[in-house]
């Protein structure tokens, strides 16, 4: 089953319409519709609002994907992600290293604001925004604020 199929099955078990959903979830009724519909998997941040209105931990969102296989080169199981919560200081730095070939991150800044720096791009990320991109570079963590900073980094190899 897909993320957006799972999205509709329950929301219609809840007797919601997408129009409710929407409004819940404060997630715009397009990319509820694209999301259901399978033209787009969303970001994490749509995800958690989605399951916080259909009244779901993530984890009971994501449920029916646990223990999936997809095909893979790899040996072994390909639908496990790593996690770490990255605090930094203000004017501290956090450098993480690359991750193997086929790899998926996410960077979700929880507090503060930092900078991503990877290869020559330097992404500026304020509290509840993400970045995602292939885990072959390494990337380093930023704090220029004044505040306390903390970063969510998620990685492995993904598919909903």
């Amino acid at each position: 089953m897909k993320i957006g199929h799972r999205i509709r099955k329950v929301r219609k078990q809840m007797g919601m319409t997408l129009q409710e959903l929407s409004r819940k979830a404060r997630v715009d009724l397009a990319t509820l519709s694209r999301l259901e519909n399978q033209r787009m998997t969303g970001t994490l941040e749509s995800h958690v609002k989605i399951a916080r209105a259909l009244r779901l931990g993530l984890g009971d969102l994501y449920q029916e994907f646990a223990g999936q296989r997809v095909p893979s080169c790899s040996k072994g199981p390909v639908y496990r992600l790593h996690h770490e919560c990255v605090p930094l200081a203000p004017g501290e730095e956090g450098e993480i290293q690359k991750t193997g070939r086929g790899t998926e991150r996410l960077v979700w800044c929880l507090e503060g604001e930092v900078r991503v720096k990877l290869g020559r791009g330097v992404y500026r990320l304020l509290k509840g925004n993400s970045l995602s991109f292939k885990g072959e570079r390494a990337l380093l963590f930023l704090n220029r604020g004044h505040i306390p900073a903390k970063v969510l980094h998620v990685w492995g190899i993904l598919s909903l």
